[in-house]
């Protein structure tokens, strides 16, 4: 499986640029998000400027639910797929294929 991260862009969180945004989405209603791979912060937000905290969701509690469903854990996302991405309008000149070590970090911030 591929995973999708925002191209060319730092990630603004407390990760201090380390970390690459992964695309996911909600199972239920396709919602798409965006996590930091390094620290697992949560951006709510795909259309505003990736330059402040302002959108930011920090999903360490395992309560915390699809901003837009409100039924599926934010910790059951999974990663956005590429014709999610497209269905949605997003350029392929905004998101490359991450390469595995993404992937891997998004199995273990899941299980936290």
């Amino acid at each position: 499986m591929n995973c999708y991260v925002v191209k060319n862009k730092p990630c603004p969180c407390d990760c201090d640029g380390n970390g690459q945004l992964l695309y996911i989405s909600c199972s239920s209603c396709n919602c798409i998000l965006l996590m930091c791979d390094e620290i697992g912060n949560i951006f709510d937000n795909l259309m505003s400027p990736l330059n402040s905290k302002e959108h930011l969701v920090i999903w360490r509690s395992s309560k915390q639910v699809c901003p837009q469903c409100k039924e599926v854990l934010l910790s059951n996302f999974v990663p956005a797929t590429e014709s999610l991405l497209k269905k949605i309008g997003m350029e392929e000149s905004n998101y490359e294929v991450a390469d595995e070590n993404v992937f891997k970090s998004f199995i273990k911030l899941r299980s936290v």
